[in-house]
């Protein structure tokens, strides 16, 4: 099999799903021998890799961003910023990517460990879009006189918050996002649930900045191209599709996903930071899952329900296990013949002393969910087949979630990883499979 055909599995015929759970175990146990048979994955394929998503060879310097808005000029209900308002304790960073005639702002929330001052992102004063949870209180652990942070953190922490973003307006009720205008009505649409109403965008219910920030460290969130604080509405739209005629021009549109990515960790570098992880929820897990595999700087990542290997997604409309994902994670993106899911896997856990931690979820309502049939042999299965070709380590964990969320077992997983890595004994290759709440090999 050549490189550029690995793990390109697509499902037959529309409305003909993959079958059996014994033909897709052996369809699975198929491409893992294909692939350890196959070329090796190394520096090589990292850079065709970047090449095929950004068209540069290298990655890029530039380091300080377009615009900082400092702390002291950060109000409360500043635009942009979260439920509670921007705190004391927040930079906003943004830088300005062009790419075919096209440019986007890529903002960046930057802030420090803290106790009491950390970013609640709940809302709480709407109810909570049906099939998401009700979301955790603000203020997630810290109650006592307001601590601020008298300096920066040796680690910092990336968190991309994926297609969520946050809420904000009078009484909570405005969402910071810009919802397209409405093909039935003409109008820009606030209602949900109504006919014809715009699907909009995710709530940020779990809180994990602030909660970052109250485990000591600090931390930097991203979002979305054309979600958030990355679309002022001038574009007209938040889906993802608006970028495929930009690539079938002979354009890279996955810079305005990952790049910001790069030029953060740039920063942070020019600042001083000695360590970075990163974590990241649904498309933030897929960003982590490609920024890893792309950047070696990215010590340890942790994506969230974020992707799984083509061969065990589906894109028949009537299966509960749907996750083929938005544009950027498709099949037909010209990245994923040079590199595949798989392949990501391994760079991002290529180098000694660089890991990987997954975390999927066993009844995640959207994607990627783990409780599939015979979802725990097949993941299992991909994971033996990445650490055999790697230098550091990669592996998943599994918990019992059923909510598209950093649950708190999510969380006690991250917790637990970040700690030990932080600390320099986190060997993943010995603990991975027995962490709190992995339930992969329970049953």
């Amino acid at each position: 099999m050549s490189n550029n055909s690995r793990g390109q599995f697509r499902v037959g015929p529309t409305g003909t799903p993959w079958g059996s759970p014994l033909l897709r175990a052996v369809v699975a146990s198929a491409v893992a021998t294909c692939f350890a048979a196959s070329d090796p994955v190394g520096l090589a394929t990292r850079t065709a890799a970047i090449e095929k998503a950004f068209g540069y060879s290298a990655l890029p310097t530039k380091s300080k961003p377009d615009y900082i808005i400092p702390v002291a000029v950060n109000p409360s209900q500043h635009p942009g910023g979260q439920t509670t308002g921007l705190t004391p304790n927040t930079t906003v960073l943004k830088w300005t990517i062009t790419e075919g005639g096209v440019t986007l702002n890529a903002t960046v929330y930057w802030t420090l460990n803290t106790s009491g001052t950390a970013l609640a992102d709940y809302p709480y004063a709407i109810e909570p879009t049906p099939g998401q949870s009700s979301g955790q209180a603000p203020g997630n652990g810290d109650t006592g006189p307001m601590i601020l942070p008298q300096r920066h953190t040796d680690t910092l922490v990336l968190y991309h918050n994926g297609h969520e973003t946050h809420w904000l307006g009078a009484g909570a009720k405005d969402p910071l996002c810009v919802r397209p205008v409405n093909e039935t009505t003409g109008a820009n649409s606030r209602e949900r649930g109504r006919p014809g109403a715009d699907p909009l965008c995710w709530i940020n219910y779990d809180t994990t900045l602030g909660w970052l920030n109250e485990l000591g460290y600090d931390a930097m969130e991203f979002n979305m191209p054309l979600r958030g604080p990355n679309n002022n509405g001038s574009i007209g739209t938040i889906s993802h599709s608006y970028f495929e005629p930009l690539e079938q021009a002979g354009h890279y549109p996955l810079r305005f996903f990952v790049e910001p990515v790069f030029l953060a960790i740039n920063f942070a570098k020019s600042l001083g930071y000695k360590r970075i992880a990163m974590v990241g929820l649904s498309g933030g897990g897929w960003t982590t899952t490609i920024a890893s595999a792309l950047d070696p700087r990215i010590g340890l990542s942790i994506p969230t329900a974020g992707s799984l290997p083509f061969f065990m997604r589906t894109e028949h409309p009537g299966d509960p296990y749907h996750d083929l994902g938005d544009f950027e994670q498709s099949v037909d993106r010209p990245v994923y013949s040079a590199c595949n899911y798989t392949c990501m896997y391994v760079l991002a856990g290529l180098e000694q002393e660089r890991q990987q931690l997954q975390i999927l979820h066993e009844q995640d309502p959207c994607c990627f969910r783990a409780g599939r049939p015979n979802g725990h042999a097949e993941i299992l299965g991909y994971n033996r087949n990445v650490q055999s070709q790697i230098d550091g380590w990669m592996c998943t964990a599994a918990t019992e979630g059923n909510v598209h969320e950093v649950n708190l077992r999510d969380k006690t997983i991250i917790a637990t990883a970040l700690d030990q890595w932080d600390s320099g004994f986190l060997n993943l290759k010995q603990s991975c499979y027995s962490l709190p709440f992995n339930v992969l090999t329970r049953w």
